[in-house]
Order: C-alpha cells, then sequence, then structure tokens
C-alpha cells in the first residue's frame, strides 16, 4: 500500500486523466478491502454480545467524524481558497 501510495504521488506531481482516473478508483478499492478487513478483524476478537454492544459506537463515531471533517472543510474553504 505504501508503495503504491508513493508511485501515485509521484505520478500526481504532473497529473493526467489517466493518474487522477486511476487513483480514484485505487482509493474506491482500498476502502471496500479497508473495511472488509475491518469486519474480518471484529468476527476474529468479539463474540456476538461484544459486538452488538461496541460497533454502534464504532458506527456513531464514523458519523461523528465525517459531519466534523466536512464542518471543518467548510470552515477552512474560505480562508484557504
Amino acid at each position: 500500500m505504501a508503495a503504491s501510495l508513493f508511485l501515485f504521488w509521484l505520478t500526481m506531481r504532473r497529473p493526467t486523466a489517466w493518474s487522477a482516473g486511476s487513483f480514484y478508483v485505487w482509493v474506491n478499492v482500498f476502502t471496500l478491502f479497508l473495511v472488509s478487513q475491518f469486519f474480518l478483524v471484529v468476527n476474529d476478537v468479539f463474540d456476538p454480545r461484544q459486538a452488538k454492544r461496541l460497533l454502534g459506537f464504532v458506527g456513531a463515531g464514523g458519523l461523528a467524524g465525517g459531519v466534523a471533517g466536512s464542518a471543518g472543510a467548510g470552515l477552512l474553504a474560505h480562508p484557504l481558497g
């Protein structure tokens, strides 16, 4: 993953439509991979009762992070341009 990110960093110094499109696809595939790996680890670590109790907090944290991140981006968009 680190090597592919380094290669994308090199290609994005002078971006083309091909490099931007391939980075878009890579990010989506990586996100699907990361989420599936997370739930596989949770399945191995927790029993069903613990998972029901803890995954609600994980979901709420994801929602709160999405709200906070978009609010931060909205506040910084005008000053940073």
